[in-house]
């Protein structure tokens, strides 16, 4: 390898390494295991996707459902999460092991309904729903 390969191959990886923040900002928590019509999430600073079925669902994403949406979110430690319509949520921090079978979950809900069925996490430790009342 030349001295002018090696310099762009170096200038390239560094350019790459610049990214890899932006990278670990997108670290998927779970999955939608099931959606019903008006269901989106949002990541910061990014566009508005409606939700599917089998869709990743990222740290930091707002969900958020309309009158006729609902979301049943399957986190990675075997928990759900079921957004009710007319609902707002942002999973503000999701941190599983499966090694130890721990971590931390905390929520920030913003307006409606929610049903939260534990997995692992809460079984070692209390997860967190920050509301704006009560």
């Amino acid at each position: 390898m030349t001295s002018t390969s090696a310099k762009i191959l170096l200038a390239a990886l560094g350019v790459i390494s610049l990214n890899a923040p932006a990278f670990a900002a997108q670290e998927a928590v779970g999955v939608t295991a099931a959606v019903n019509p008006d269901a989106t999430g949002q990541l910061p600073n990014e566009p508005l996707r409606e939700l599917m079925v089998g869709h990743d669902v990222i740290r930091n994403e707002r969900i958020k459902t309309q009158s006729f949406g609902q979301a049943q979110l399957l986190f990675t430690d075997q928990s759900t999460l079921t957004v009710a319509r007319n609902s707002e949520i942002v999973i503000d921090e999701f941190v599983f092991d499966p090694s130890k079978q721990s971590g931390n979950l905390a929520a920030t809900v913003t307006t409606g309904v929610f049903r939260y069925v534990g997995g692992k996490i809460s079984k070692q430790k209390d997860v967190t729903f920050y509301t704006p009342n009560g």
